[in-house]
């Protein structure tokens, strides 16, 4: 296992929520006390969305028992890569009546622009943004230990100092390491998860000091698992 990624990863500006978050929260009817959860990966068996949603509809009944503003998930692959999942998928949310809850962003692009119908569609800086600034989480649930990719759902996490719950699987075992601190998914238990998510966020959102250490410890590793120097000097080999 790599001990370095050669990816660069975005970077966050705690000012840069503008009128375009706000416009696409509109567009969605997504209050902005809403708490906003997303899920960062493409639509195919491996990435166990089920999981992610069964983690999100138990939060859902947390924050109905607690008369809370109630959360948005958004899950942003496209539907088309794997369109009988993405079928199973649109089942799952069916049955569990979540359909007001849970948007299928169906593919973030490279750079946030206004479609044909005038609707903006967000880059992941964007998403991210909006995420870090409602006080949000990550849910990163491979539904198999042995999925071949390291995983960047946890490293984006870390990078907008937002929780990440995580299921098990070797590659974030191997390269996050145990120093990486995130909530544990059993996928038998997502009320477990969700409770957990949950007090997370909202320890956040009050600027409790163990909290924002710990993900701010998780920035600092993940900043040094994906190191910027590498691209800086390629790129300027190049020049």
């Amino acid at each position: 296992m790599a001990k370095f990624i050669p990816n660069i990863l975005p970077s966050i500006d705690e000012s840069s929520f503008n009128n375009i978050h706000s416009e696409f929260l509109n567009q969605h009817n997504i209050s902005a006390d809403s708490t906003i959860i997303i899920v960062p990966v493409r639509v195919f068996r491996v990435k166990g969305l089920e999981i992610s949603i069964d983690i999100f509809n138990s939060l859902l009944d947390i924050y109905k028992e607690k008369s809370l503003c109630l959360p948005k998930l958004l899950i942003f692959g496209s539907m088309n890569e794997d369109p009988e999942y993405a079928a199973y998928l649109k089942e799952q949310v069916n049955v569990l009546h979540l359909d007001k809850d849970i948007i299928f962003l169906d593919e973030v692009p490279l750079q946030t622009y206004r479609n044909k119908y005038n609707k903006w569609c967000l880059d992941e800086i964007d998403l991210l943004t909006i995420c870090h600034t409602l006080s949000g989480a990550v849910l990163f649930t491979p539904n198999v230990k042995n999925v071949e990719s390291v995983g960047l759902g946890p490293a984006l996490a870390a990078i907008y100092t937002i929780p990440c719950a995580v299921t098990e699987y070797s590659a974030f075992t191997e390269f996050y390491g145990s120093e990486y601190h995130h909530i544990k998914v059993d996928p038998g238990f997502p009320r477990d998860a969700a409770q957990q998510l949950f007090e997370w966020m909202r320890m956040r959102a009050a600027g409790e000091i163990e909290i924002k250490m710990q993900l701010v410890s998780n920035k600092l590793l993940t900043q040094s698992k994906f190191p910027i120097s590498p691209w800086e000097d390629f790129i300027h080999q190049l020049r």
